[in-house]
């Protein structure tokens, strides 16, 4: 839970790593990747996250002209840039055009990571389901409801079957299904049904000073 100290180890490990390896290496971009992720979530509740995007798209940007398009490693960092993106498109709402064609940039994005993805590995796997709850998300925002509740059941169908039903993953899919009850379709039972069990799983993990608890 202390995402800042980690926003600055990754800061400092990609200056070690560029100065050694220069700016055209796989690991570089990897870190801009994790970095991006790190700011992003750091900077969740001030809603600062051009720096993210810089380092997502650097990410991506450096993997082109390595490896091909379509391979597995990008499907990653296109997810992250797509969580950033939707984000961004959320804070700027009031500027439909703009805050639509990023929202739809970030939906190819994440279509992209799942197809990669279920290539590589089936979808009976973790990372796929991290996709599929990421696609709820953006549905969600979007405005695309039962879309979102699709994806968000499938996400968490597969994170109960590969990780138990007390998992951290399986705690947060929950969560973001109980948002979409709660917020969107108005089923109330079933959000406050959602909430308790996320709430319940992430005591018995984090304790009472999670930060996440107070999401949910």
């Amino acid at each position: 839970d202390k995402v800042g100290l980690s926003v600055q180890a990754y800061e400092q490990a990609l200056h070690i790593r560029t100065e050694i390896l220069g700016h055209s290496n796989l690991l570089v971009a990897k870190l801009y990747e994790e970095l991006a992720y790190a700011t992003y979530v750091h900077e969740y509740s001030k809603g600062n996250f051009h720096k993210a995007q810089e380092h997502a798209e650097m990410a991506i940007e450096i993997m082109r002209k390595i490896i091909p398009v379509n391979h597995l490693m990008v499907a990653s960092s296109q997810r992250v840039l797509a969580l950033v993106l939707e984000e961004i498109a959320i804070d700027i709402l009031d500027n439909k055009e703009k805050s639509s064609q990023m929202l739809a940039r970030a939906e190819q994005l994440h279509l992209s990571a799942v197809k990669l993805t279920t290539k590589a590995f089936g979808e009976k796997n973790v990372q796929s389901a991290k996709h599929y709850g990421n696609l709820g998300r953006l549905y969600q925002t979007m405005e695309r409801f039962s879309e979102a509740e699709v994806m968000h059941l499938k996400a968490i169908n597969i994170k109960e079957t590969l990780l138990g039903r007390d998992d951290y993953e399986v705690a947060l899919s929950i969560g973001h299904l109980a948002s979409l009850y709660n917020y969107d379709l108005d089923e109330f039972n079933k959000a406050e049904e959602l909430y308790l069990r996320s709430i319940e799983i992430s005591l018995r993990l984090f304790g009472h000073s999670y930060s996440g608890l107070e999401y949910d």
